[in-house]
């Protein structure tokens, strides 16, 4: 019978499903012995038939707000009496089969910041919520947010071989970041909505703390007042962690002005992690120095926020090759994903959308797109077209069919997609010449090849010129065009030339096989 049985758990780890388990399923009762609320009866009254001892050393954490520190010291004993309190049977479970529960909370994007600032404020003292320290850190957040765009620059691929050897590099203008403004502010309005963001606060701050190292940089009066409240000394060790809370605020506000349309993705849901940023990059940055980011930088940052499941730099999550994921319903990916003019894509920016990866012929769903494996190709060796004085812009590299190959794996949809390539200089080529077969072969490449490659390339300033068919323009005593979407291996001197010019005039497909034969063709490109 029950009431001649009694069973006895040394510990509480899994405390809510045993609850659950003997009392709601099995109608047992179950007495919480030693608790932080004293002993804690569900069920009936009289004897339990299961008793759990809590254990003051279960657990020890180095943050009680931050579970990711916690350390388990001993695992439950479980025991089985009788009426005389006599051991019939004790079972450990095995350390290799345990399973470990843990919840994450999430919060929307909208008002994500407001939440991390009520919650920092109020960890050691109670602040009003109308008090002038959260409109003047948010403010403060958004003028650092600014001074650190400034200082993030792309490196276009032959500046990071300069790089890897530690010598001075010149990076062009159009390789800074310097988010536009309205960007910054549509991404903060969103993430501190319900605190009012003072523009001229966030004025007067940028230009205080503009040219200064981050040590000398000043807090906001409530900011200060608040500090020395609860160190009096303000000690350095305090000061550095509100400093780290600074950037913190800073890398969100950045990683959001990137995402296009960014207000439709107010109910986006994300892991409140408050100890995410952008890591040594960013957490080290003394105020003044450029920051060199990768062609990854945002896409990881936001992953990071979406998925708990996140291991960067191993299996798919965080790898080179993927370039849409997805978690909760909501799907992010980069911004050259489509069929689109790498002219008219910005590499920085990327989007949030609503909707699941899925098969429409078999309804099938993955959570990942990745480009599938390289298949080798025959890249044709470039030959010379035009060397001297001038030279007629016109497509001889043309791609006449583009198809897109998916495949399923068991964590992700593969992405290939084939280019059928066509060589024909109608401007020097006969009739019978432009008819011949060989003329013809196919590439294949994807999204995450074509947005590494145009993170690395550097835009010409925008010609006024119009589209249509235009006579010869001149061509410098060092610039040569050539056939092909590549110059490595070229043709006679073609390697060796400053200026090699690939003709795909008014062929945007072809334009975004140039952009990665650059990144191909490596740091010497």
């Amino acid at each position: 019978l029950p009431e001649d049985r009694f069973i006895v758990v040394e510990s509480q780890m899994g405390l809510v499903p045993m609850v659950v388990w003997a009392h709601y399923i099995l109608g047992l009762t179950v007495l919480i012995k030693n608790s932080p609320d004293g002993d804690v009866a569900v069920g009936r009254m009289g004897k339990p038939q299961v008793i759990i001892k809590w254990s003051s050393t279960f657990f020890s954490t180095s943050s009680l707000s931050n579970l990711d520190h916690m350390r388990w010291f001993s695992q439950p004993t479980i025991y089985l009496l009788d009426a005389d309190m006599n051991v019939l049977l004790e079972t450990k479970p095995n350390p290799i089969v345990r399973t470990e529960i843990e919840g994450q909370e999430f919060h929307r994007l909208k008002g994500y910041g407001t939440t991390f600032l009520r919650r920092l404020f109020n960890s050691q003292t109670l602040v009003a919520d109308d008090d002038p320290i959260f409109t003047e850190t948010a403010s403060f957040a958004v003028s650092f947010s600014i001074l650190l765009s400034r200082a993030m620059r792309r490196l276009p691929h032959p500046v990071k071989a300069i790089r890897r050897r530690n010598d001075d590099i010149d990076v062009p203008k159009q390789c800074y970041l310097g988010t536009e403004h309205w960007r910054l502010f549509d991404s903060s309005d969103l993430l501190f909505r319900g605190i009012k963001l003072d523009k001229r606060k966030i004025s007067e701050y940028l230009e205080e703390i503009s040219g200064k190292k981050t040590d000398d940089m000043a807090f906001p009066t409530s900011v200060r007042n608040y500090l020395q409240k609860l160190d009096q000394n303000t000690s350095e060790s305090t000061r550095l962690t509100f400093l780290g809370d600074i950037k913190r605020l800073a890398s969100w506000i950045l990683s959001f002005a990137q995402v296009v349309d960014i207000e439709s993705c107010a109910d986006l849901p994300l892991r409140m992690a408050p100890k995410w940023t952008f890591g040594n990059r960013v957490q080290h940055w003394n105020g003044l120095d450029q920051i060199d980011i990768p062609s990854d930088v945002w896409f990881e940052q936001i992953v990071t926020m979406m998925r708990r499941d996140v291991n960067i730099g191993s299996g798919f999550v965080g790898s080179r090759e993927l370039f849409l994921t997805c978690h909760q319903g909501w799907s992010l990916f980069y911004s050259c994903v489509g069929d689109h003019d790498p002219g008219e894509i910005n590499c920085e920016l990327l989007s949030i959308k609503r909707g699941v990866p899925t098969n429409t012929r078999t309804g099938e769903r993955k959570y990942q797109i990745t480009d599938a494996p390289s298949i080798e190709e025959n890249l044709r060796t470039p030959k010379i077209l035009d060397k001297g004085d001038s030279y007629l812009p016109r497509c001889v590299t043309k791609v006449y069919k583009r198809t897109e190959h998916y495949s399923s794996r068991s964590e992700a949809f593969w992405l290939s997609i084939r280019f059928d390539i066509e060589e024909v200089d109608f401007h020097r080529q006969t009739l019978s010449q432009r008819a011949g077969q060989d003329q013809r072969y196919s590439l294949y490449a994807s999204h995450s090849q074509f947005h590494e490659g145009l993170w690395g390339v550097v835009k010409t300033i925008p010609c006024h010129h119009r589209n249509e068919d235009c006579g010869p323009l001149p061509l410098d005593q060092d610039a040569m065009t050539v056939t092909g979407l590549t110059w490595a291996n070229g043709d006679g001197d073609a390697v060796d030339t400053r200026i090699c010019i690939c003709l795909v005039k008014g062929d945007a497909r072809a334009r975004w096989l140039v952009v990665n034969g650059i990144f191909s063709n490596g740091p010497g490109a």
